[in-house]
């Protein structure tokens, strides 16, 4: 039997466990979602790197979001985030500062699955304590927040290449066989036997067809990508906001960000960009904000200042702030 792309294999993990489920009075949105007529979609905060101020941004959106849902009466809004590492503990993490600035009402083991005291990234933490993060756990538990609230918020670790579990024995790919799928060469990996491949050129289309198939790792391997594109491709679907320092260099972290989100089939219908430390009066802050909408095609949804409490719109922007949950 072929063997599936650890993508697909999630992907339909979600599928079938949210058909399975005992979700009592949310039952009625799995057939929803089945017939497309869910308005519910998750959002999925992730960042072009760390220290972007990916968690104050997804505070302060939830806390509109949830105000924008107690005013057209469409319930509360939900977070979870898989893995949290740097906290002693959970008041002190992430999730408890989102639940905190939000105004969320949600119990406090809903917020996380793995919570590491270690400042490194989820993987590494839990090796470090002789223990692997459970993807099917990360799943039920994601699940069991979507069903319980109107609208998910969805926060990762870090960069969307932050590895949430990642086992090197069957995981060994290394960067020269990336470089050999897109040399042309075959045989590259552990047998160590590459050669030039001597077939003709190849269009680019087929070029990232065959490096995103190259990259999908196996089970015992994900990072916040997969669990994206998991999302994106379940019945659940997905919408994510990429967070980014406004500053020098922002251009280049969102573009290559939204490159690879693409790469790897995320539709670009499906992203958007919140510029956090953004100064109105700032000409450089302007021009990347219009540089970024210019290059990638992708919308620039909202501002924050630096300690901003608010996310701040124009009326276009605010208006496509409807894709978050169209």
């Amino acid at each position: 039997m072929e063997q599936k792309g650890y993508k697909g294999y999630l992907a339909e993990g979600i599928n079938e466990l949210w058909l399975k489920g005992q979700w009592g009075q949310h039952e009625l949105r799995s057939r929803e979602l089945l017939q497309g007529q869910s308005r519910n979609v998750p959002i999925f905060m992730t960042g072009t790197g760390t220290d972007v101020g990916k968690t104050y941004v997804t505070a302060v959106l939830c806390k509109y979001l949830q105000e924008k849902q107690q005013l057209l009466q469409g319930g509360a809004v939900g977070f979870y985030k898989a893995a949290i590492s740097g906290a002693e503990s959970l008041a002190q993490s992430d999730a408890g500062y989102i639940k905190r600035k939000a105004g969320l009402s949600q119990a406090d083991e809903t917020l996380t699955s793995y919570l590491f005291q270690e400042a490194v990234s989820p993987h590494l933490a839990a090796q470090h304590l002789g223990q692997k993060i459970d993807l099917q756990q990360v799943i039920s538990d994601l699940l069991r927040v979507f069903a319980a609230y109107n609208q998910l918020v969805i926060e990762g670790s870090g960069g969307i290449f932050c590895p949430l579990c990642w086992d090197l024995q069957h995981c060994p790919h290394t960067a020269r066989d990336t470089v050999a799928v897109l040399a042309g060469e075959q045989g590259a990996g552990q047998a160590g036997q590459a050669r030039q491949s001597k077939q003709p050129a190849e269009s680019d289309s087929a070029l990232l067809e065959r490096l995103a198939a190259f990259s999908q790792p196996q089970a015992e391997c994900a990072t916040i990508l997969d669990l994206i594109r998991a999302l994106h491709d379940s019945v659940l679907g997905v919408r994510v906001v990429v967070v980014a320092d406004a500053g020098l260099g922002v251009i280049n972290n969102v573009a290559t960000t939204m490159q690879t989100l693409q790469l790897h089939r995320i539709k670009p219908q499906c992203m958007s960009v919140i510029l956090n430390r953004y100064q109105e009066d700032d000409l450089m802050h302007q021009d990347n904000l219009r540089m970024i909408e210019s290059i990638t095609h992708v919308p620039v949804i909202a501002t924050i200042a630096s300690d901003g409490s608010t996310l701040s719109f124009t009326s276009e922007a605010e208006a496509r702030l409807q894709c978050l949950w169209s």
